[in-house]
């Protein structure tokens, strides 16, 4: 079986008054049933035929770039894409605030975006690979400086600071 992605759209109504948009999404390896797949927010109910859409469907490789664009560790670029992402609808900065503990947040935050020279109002949607680049270059220079900061993780901090809370609730009860 071929790599790749499978990739299925598809427009139209069982009744004129409810309008549709279908986007279903399968890797490869795995498969799916339309009479009940929720993907992106499109829901096929077992009650709709899925002969009363249009479908167009393609099969996408993606293949690797020879050269990647970002020349920083893959786990380096995927925590702070994953944190910046995380805030889709905030300013970036609030998922890469999360990328540092919370007794030197703020600090830090600022000055990965003073090094990669950005506007901190800035969406992650509208952030480029450059930018990203940027990022992922001043952040991997903080982390050669100081090397627990690679393998901080804010749910953990937040897990013992959860657990340091119900802790100190037992106790006084």
């Amino acid at each position: 079986m071929a790599k790749g992605v499978t990739v299925a759209t598809g427009c139209g109504s069982p009744t004129k008054d409810l309008p549709c948009h279908i986007v279903l999404i399968s890797a490869a390896s795995h498969s799916f049933n339309p009479r009940s797949l929720w993907t992106f927010g499109a829901w096929i109910t077992p009650s709709l035929s899925p002969v009363c859409f249009q479908v167009d469907v393609g099969v996408v490789h993606f293949t690797p770039l020879v050269q990647p664009q970002i020349q920083q560790p893959f786990k380096l670029v995927e925590k702070v894409v994953r944190n910046i992402f995380q805030f889709r609808r905030k300013h970036f900065y609030k998922g890469l605030e999360k990328l540092f503990p919370e007794a030197r947040r703020v600090e830090l935050t600022q000055e990965v975006i003073q090094r990669a020279d950005l506007d901190p109002t800035l969406r992650s949607t509208e952030l480029t690979i450059p930018q990203f680049r940027a990022l992922c270059d001043a952040y991997a220079d903080l982390c050669s400086q100081n090397d627990a900061l690679i393998h901080f993780e804010y749910r953990e901090e937040l897990r013992v600071k959860n657990q340091e809370k119900r802790n100190m609730k037992n106790q006084s009860a």
